[in-house]
């Protein structure tokens, strides 16, 4: 492949590399953004509410979008927001400031990602596709792999604005390249305001917000709102025949789509969990600095980096046993974390704990991944695969919402260690019923293929 395709598909990977990275980076920098902004770790899930929220939410709005405006414009103008979001968080001085700036990032990455596959599909002929989606996928692999370590670095060294202030630079950097790189593609479909789904997109958005509201705060304008947002989103998805929809109208008859969607909840709420939470428990409960964290965080990408290609040639291969052992490795990885309490455990054994959760990641996700490719009709794939993805990113600011108040200590620079093996163990569980759903899923599969089996012979006979 030529060097200007290469540096295409970096220039196209960038701006959510960023993004991928600024989540590990900042999970390492709770307790100095605690500190700094004099709250408690129940506030700073509003952090996770605002960023998740808008990425998740918008992200179907946004995919709708790209279908019918210059895909180009549309990917600049997205770096630009999350290089000023990144600015304005490195720069905010209140709390209130800061979330903004996070909203908007959230805003950004929910532009980004949509775009991104449009992009490849449309600049690269079809026997070049996989190898442009595969470079993309190592360059997002980095940006796990080099975040902890870099968020530890500077933690450590200095202030945690300069996190924002190196994401800034690298969107910045991915910007230009896009501009001088990537081509103006032009879409068949007339762009028409009317034709996006604003009033179910920020019905939802409404709606998710105020439910996790519920759970932090005790007013009740959080359940008005909440019950209004929910309100207008099924008027206009089930009621409304002028408003574009966000949901698919042959939905809520896929059963196998439906149930990876719920089982996929799930497996990633309790991964977002443990990934949350952990970097603390790490700091102020084994009492680590920020760079053994970061280490210690880095051996799951390694694995996956490296175990990558080798799980999904075995998803392919047998998908339901795959899964099944990956979510046994899972549920070994979430009872590994909280096993040590109290107790002060050399870093080496979180590190091979870590190995553990990120060979069942290895396993799980790409079966995820393709249960839901492969339940999507063809001619809506896209629409299918936003909403997959809504419900994986979201995940995020629900576990932290659900679990904050369960590891908040009585003061607000400590946490309750008995809190966070609630949450391990609560993923185990969660990791065990996906597991029993797989293999329920199996059986029963098993169960009629051997009944159309019988069906055929019969027919055949008569």
């Amino acid at each position: 492949m030529t060097i200007k395709s290469r540096l295409i598909v970096i220039a196209i990977s960038l701006g959510v590399f960023a993004s991928s990275m600024s989540t590990t980076m900042l999970f390492i920098a709770y307790p100095e953004l605690v500190q700094f902004y004099n709250i408690d770790y129940e506030v700073m899930q509003w952090r996770n509410i605002a960023f998740w929220s808008f990425f998740g939410v918008f992200m179907p709005f946004f995919g709708i979008m790209a279908k019918m405006t210059n895909v180009k414009k549309m990917f600049l103008i997205g770096l630009s927001l999350f290089t000023i979001s990144c600015l304005l968080s490195a720069f905010s001085s209140n709390w209130g400031m800061f979330l903004v700036g996070q909203s908007l990032q959230g805003l950004a990455d929910a532009m980004i990602v949509p775009v991104q596959a449009v992009l490849i599909r449309s600049i690269f002929s079809e026997d070049r596709i996989g190898w442009a989606f595969g470079l993309q996928g190592s360059v997002m692999a980095a940006s796990a792999l080099l975040g902890p370590s870099l968020g530890g670095l500077i933690i450590q060294s200095m202030r945690w604005q300069m996190i924002f202030l190196l994401l800034g630079l690298i969107g910045l950097i991915a910007l230009v390249l896009g501009l001088m790189l990537v081509p103006n593609i032009e879409t068949s479909t007339k762009f028409i305001f009317g034709n996006l789904p604003i009033v179910g997109t920020l019905s939802l958005l409404i709606t998710f917000i105020s439910i996790q509201g519920i759970f932090i705060s005790e007013s009740d304008v959080w359940i008005l709102f909440g019950f209004a947002g929910f309100a207008s989103f099924l008027y206009v998805e089930f009621f409304n025949k002028v408003q574009t929809k966000i949901i698919p109208q042959d939905l809520w008859s896929n059963r196998p789509f439906l149930i990876n969607a719920l089982r996929g909840f799930f497996i990633f709420l309790s991964i977002n969990a443990i990934a949350t939470f952990t970097p603390i428990y790490f700091r102020m409960s084994q009492g680590y600095e920020a760079s053994i964290v970061g280490m210690v965080l880095l051996a799951s990408p390694i694995v996956m980096i490296s175990l990558g290609a080798w799980g999904g040639r075995r998803v392919d291969k047998s998908l339901n046993k795959t899964m099944i052992f990956g979510l046994t490795l899972l549920s070994i990885y979430s009872i590994g974390c909280i096993l040590p309490g109290e107790n002060s455990f050399h870093y080496v054994y979180f590190v091979l704990v870590f190995i553990i959760g990120g060979i069942g990641a290895v396993m799980v996700l790409p079966a995820q991944n393709k249960v839901a490719l492969t339940s999507s009709p063809k001619t809506e794939t896209g629409t299918y695969m936003g909403l997959f993805q809504m419900v994986q990113f979201t995940t995020a600011s629900v576990a932290g919402v659900l679990f904050a108040p369960i590891i908040q200590s009585s003061t607000n620079t400590e946490i309750s260690v008995s809190g966070y093996q609630v949450i391990g163990v609560t993923s185990t569980v969660f990791f065990l019923c996906s597991m029993l759903i797989v293999i329920i899923e199996a059986k029963i599969n098993r169960r009629k293929i051997v009944d159309n089996n019988g069906e055929i012979q019969l027919n055949n006979k008569e």
